[in-house]
Formats: C-alpha cells, structure tokens, sequence
C-alpha cells in the first residue's frame, strides 16, 4: 500500500506527486488516523492538519498507529510539533 499523506496547504496534490507516489488526502482532521488503521499502510505523512474550525487530530489517535507499527512522520504547521510531544508520551 501506497504512504499516506495527509496536505494540500503547505503543498498542492499534484506538486507533492511529483516528489513522492503516495495516497494523498486533505490535511488531517480528528478521526482520520483512526479509520486508516481498519486498512492501515505502512507510514503515515501529516503535513498539514485542521485545528482552527474543526477538531484536530488526537495525540491518541497518531499513539495507536505508533504502536500498531505505522511509521508516521510530521511536516509543516501544527503536525510537526505535535509529533515531538508525542515522543515524550510514547
């Protein structure tokens, strides 16, 4: 299964697919990362995420795809300094 990555304001779709052959989705938004682990891939990229209108991914939510065994790796804005909480936590 192909990464997927969750962007679109940091990078466009089409121009992150000239970088790299993913599945590319929305930024991310709470329960996003959790539906993904019923079919889950191999690594998970959140570049960009919701957080000012609808409710932010959960630390939880990216937890339970670390300890399922999903690498996931943070970009720009939010994901990347959530992400660096999370290590403290796991």
């Amino acid at each position: 299964m192909k990464p997927v990555v969750y962007t679109g304001t940091s990078i466009s779709h089409s121009n992150a697919r000239k970088i790299l052959d993913a599945d590319y989705r929305p930024p991310v938004r709470r329960h996003d990362i959790r539906r993904l682990l019923q079919s889950p891939p191999e690594i998970i990229g959140i570049i960009d995420g919701i957080f000012f209108d609808k409710a932010a991914v959960a630390h939880r939510e990216i937890i339970e795809a670390i300890k399922s065994g999903i690498t996931v790796i943070g970009g720009a804005s939010m994901e990347r300094f959530a992400l660096l909480n999370l290590i403290h936590m796991v």
